[in-house]
């Protein structure tokens, strides 16, 4: 997959921890920012026991840069709107939760699977 000129490496099925919300899901993601380049890696486990999902952007964390950066993969990936992703916590931290907004079950779905059955 193709970003703004740059390759992608996309993990399909992704085995985290996230929570369904009443608007959407919640999903934890630790981001290395600055990477030569932009990919899903699979999975880190936290010490707390939160498995987060591992991204690498090649954006710098400057002025929001990489969060843009994670949300256009996010977004592409899943082929999902980029209009339904936020960042709701960790903005200026590698660990972050992404909102997004939409029906769980079909966000679920798209997540695990890349694509609409």
């Amino acid at each position: 997959m193709n970003i703004s000129g740059k390759d992608i490496e996309v993990t399909p099925v992704i085995p985290v921890s996230i929570s369904k919300t009443g608007d959407g899901v919640v999903i934890p993601v630790r981001v290395t920012p600055g990477a030569r380049r932009n990919q899903i890696m699979g999975t880190r486990d936290d010490p707390n026991g939160t498995t987060r999902l591992r991204v690498s952007v090649s954006a710098i964390p400057e002025n929001g840069k990489a969060n843009t950066a994670l949300i256009l993969l996010l977004s592409n990936a899943w082929r999902l709107p980029k209009s339904s992703f936020s960042i709701s916590s960790g903005a200026g931290s590698k660990q972050k939760t992404v909102q997004i907004s939409g029906d769980p079950d079909h966000l679920l779905e798209r997540i695990h699977h890349g694509e609409d059955k």
